[in-house]
């Protein structure tokens, strides 16, 4: 089964027999617009304008996997605050976020990994310390920028 954060409206359209091009970008924007579990979705509702086949089609052909968020910790000194993902079924493999303030208030960006682990060998920083030990799929980076119900609050 193929991570459905990893596929473009085109691709899950191609993937999913019967699946019109609206109702891939209907499905896509129910899971990453509005944080919806592909399990969860319903006909109608969330999903006006998508067909019963056409969920059963999906559903058959992808998987929803999700990050395990290993911590959350927010500075006390600034609005900064990283997230520590375990990107791997063992436990062992995590990855950080952060969420950077911008000058507006309310305002933010989100630094993402897209390795476990960096080439850099910078001292002092711990990433840089593990060495490069993989650069992570599509999905897993995607899924960092999309807690469940939020975006990184």
């Amino acid at each position: 089964m193929v991570p459905l954060q990893s596929l473009t409206a085109e691709r899950l359209a191609a993937l999913a027999p019967g699946v019109t091009l609206g109702e891939a970008r209907r499905v896509l924007s129910a899971v990453h617009r509005r944080g919806a579990h592909l399990d969860a979705l319903q006909v109608g509702g969330a999903l006006e304008g998508v067909r019963t086949a056409s969920l059963a089609a999906v559903r058959a052909r992808v998987q929803q996997p999700a990050l395990r968020v290993v911590a959350r910790n927010a500075s006390a000194e600034d609005p900064f605050v990283k997230w520590v993902f375990g990107i791997d079924a063992d436990g062992r493999l995590n990855v950080e976020t952060v969420r950077i303030p911008l000058e507006k208030e309310g305002r933010y960006c989100v630094c993402v990994s897209s390795q476990a682990g960096c080439a850099q060998g910078c001292t002092f920083c711990a990433t840089g310390r593990l060495g490069l030990l993989r650069n992570l799929e599509a999905w897993q980076i995607v899924e960092q920028g999309a807690l469940p119900g939020s975006s990184l609050p």
